[in-house]
């Protein structure tokens, strides 16, 4: 059981999917001949199916696994959570929406969560009619009553929601592909990644999305993080893909947002990880560790961090196995380096040879904030952003 959760769930909720899924195939193989109505088991078989981004397949297992108890409340609710992302990968956003409400029904674990999850799906529909934009307000005016504490401490995911909530109403009732966001966040992309099929819609939809934001930048403030995240997500979909150098390019472009981003800062840093783990794809180590470290050391205090170390510590732990002992000895630190920094100015994109941005020039291509307009800008940024942090 210890070795199926870990190759099918941990590795890919907190990991860099990279589970061993002949192994959890092999474990469970004999379990389910033996329990072939166990509904752990049944439950296990879905995840795996899910995994090989065979969707359907998982569905049909998930609901038939449902079906054979009906004591066990808290065993559906597992099941209506990985049926939410079943139909959130295939793009079914309204029942990815019913499968939301249903857990923010019943689920006591983050009901603040599922409200948001709620109202993203539902902003992902193509037309998206009065009636429904009115009903996502009230979602998302309600997660602020909705939020809790354990041990006295907020649930960072509960936190960008309510993030998120607080930046729909500020900027007109408005977010950009907020569906695609929360898939990446919760990893779904390692996922959805191995399934072209499902990766083309998606790809289709951030490229209309970026064309609609070109057409409004001019009056659109918070142009630049909505860009750097469309580039992010367009990256994530090329790199499913197999298109390398454009799914680097866009990684490049994302991060090369940083100090015009006003709110969602974690952009950047999880653009850098996504570009490491790209170079590790490539058999570029000693670039992934030297953007991982960065990534690691070089910001801090943005949403879902610690989730973001998580990957970096199990993607820096594979690196260290490709690069020699003299590149172990050499710690990383950039050019006015300070553990408690937020930001960082990053090299623009397409900027060639890729040696002289990722490689060991980076020292030089990364200099310190200065007191100009930028270093204002990210001040006031950081002033907002402890405003948002105080209610909670």
């Amino acid at each position: 059981m210890i070795l199926l959760s870990y190759h099918t769930v941990a590795t890919y909720v907190l990991g860099t999917g990279d589970g061993d899924i002949e192994l959890a195939e092999s474990v469970l193989g004999p379990c389910l001949q033996d329990y072939p109505n166990g509904v752990i088991f049944r439950f296990f078989e879905g995840r795996v199916c899910e995994i090989k981004g065979e969707v359907d397949q998982a569905i049909k297992i998930f609901e038939d696994s449902m079906s054979l108890q009906i004591e066990w409340k808290q065993f559906h609710d597992l099941c209506y959570w990985e049926l939410m992302w079943c139909h959130s990968f295939r793009c079914d956003w309204l029942q990815a929406y019913n499968y939301a409400e249903k857990l923010r029904m019943e689920s006591r674990w983050s009901r603040a969560t599922y409200a948001y999850q709620q109202a993203a799906f539902l902003l992902m529909q193509d037309d998206v009619s009065a009636e429904t934009r009115q009903h996502v307000i009230d979602i998302l005016a309600d997660i602020p009553n909705l939020k809790q504490k354990v041990a006295g401490k907020s649930i960072p995911v509960e936190k960008f929601a309510l993030r998120k909530a607080r930046k729909f109403a500020m900027q007109g009732n408005r977010l950009v592909l907020p569906g695609l966001e929360l898939i990446y966040i919760w990893n779904g992309f390692n996922i959805i990644g191995k399934t072209p099929a499902l990766l083309e819609p998606l790809v289709q939809r951030v490229e209309r999305t970026l064309v609609e934001l070109d057409a409004t930048k001019d009056e659109n403030e918070n142009y630049a993080e909505d860009f750097a995240l469309c580039m992010l997500l367009k990256g994530m979909c090329l790199k499913g893909l197999k298109c390398t150098t454009q799914a680097e390019n866009c990684f490049r472009e994302a991060a090369a947002c940083d100090k015009r981003i006003r709110y969602d800062h974690y952009i950047v840093p999880y653009s850098l990880v996504e570009l490491g783990l790209l170079f590790m794809r490539d058999g570029r180590f000693e670039e992934a560790k030297r953007t991982l470290e960065q990534a690691r050391g070089y910001y801090k205090h943005y949403s879902l961090e610690s989730r973001l170390h998580f990957r970096i510590h199990s993607a820096l732990a594979e690196v260290r196995q490709h690069v020699s002992p003299d590149h172990l000895k050499a710690e990383f630190k950039p050019a006015g380096y300070s553990p408690m920094h937020s930001g960082g100015s990053f090299p623009q994109p397409l900027t060639p040879p890729p040696e002289a941005v990722i490689g060991a020039g980076m020292a030089s291509a990364i200099q310190p904030l200065t007191s100009d307009g930028a270093e204002l800008d990210r001040l006031n940024c950081d002033t907002a952003c402890e405003a948002i942090e105080k209610p909670i």
